[in-house]
């Protein structure tokens, strides 16, 4: 299967877009210089019987976009941002195996670099039946996804916005990695699961921020139940 994709646009800045009725005596329309946004991209898909891979590349362009300096919204100063991605994941799903690996490589300018060159993760889990003819079907497994060196945006609270400005005087911090395991158990439905992430953080730096003056996450344990409506459809017709 292969897959094209275009966009091209000329708009108002969003914030520009939020903002504007509730703040007449700061924006005026005849100074707003609309925001261009371009993307070309494509993909190819290919699959057959228990595997499948995929490959794809997007090119995204940004003329006068603006950000927050930390006292306005402005668009002085900021270059013409380019952005190439290239992209590629690969999995099976056989029997009581599923493993997927994906990665992708960013290409943006040096001084605005918050995306990470290189992003990869990868999951693995096992499938089996429990019980008389494997009537509770489980699937145990983890997961995991690698960040590559990148500056940290820094973030305020009280605008609700990154400040893309503070970028340029920064340096690029290490990258970081986190771990997540999963199970799940179903009955016709019926569905029982249980999931922690950031297990890494019992032996990461702990020091290490994802944005600016934010830190490496704690462990988060999600537990749930869900049934799915046709149970309900069924029974109550």
């Amino acid at each position: 299967t292969l897959n094209f994709n275009n966009q091209f646009s000329l708009s108002p800045p969003t914030p520009f877009l939020r903002d504007y009725r509730g703040n007449t005596l700061d924006y005026f329309l005849s100074a707003i210089t609309l925001q261009q946004t371009m993307k070309f991209g494509a993909e190819a898909i290919f699959r057959k019987s228990f595997f499948f891979a995929q490959v794809g590349g997007d090119y995204i362009q940004s003329k006068n976009a603006y950000y927050f300096n930390s006292v306005n919204w402005t668009n002085v100063d900021n270059p013409l941002i380019d952005v190439y991605k290239l992209t590629g994941r690969t999995g099976v799903n056989f029997k009581h195996l599923v493993g997927v690996v994906s990665y992708q490589f960013t290409s943006i300018n040096e001084e605005l670099r918050y995306i990470p060159q290189h992003q990869a993760s990868i999951r693995f889990a096992l499938k089996t039946g429990l019980f008389k003819d494997g009537r509770l079907k489980s699937i145990l497994g983890f997961d995991a996804y690698i960040l590559s060196a990148h500056k940290r945006l820094v973030y305020s609270p009280s605008m609700g916005a990154f400040e893309i400005a503070a970028l340029n005087t920064q340096e690029s911090l290490p990258g970081f990695y986190s771990l997540g395991c999963f199970a799940n158990f179903n009955v016709n439905q019926f569905r029982f699961f249980v999931r922690m992430d950031n297990i890494s953080y019992y032996w990461v730096n702990k020091r290490i921020p994802i944005i600016e003056g934010y830190y490496y996450p704690l462990p988060q344990f999600k537990l749930g139940i869900s049934e799915t409506i046709n149970w309900y459809k069924k029974n109550l017709s």
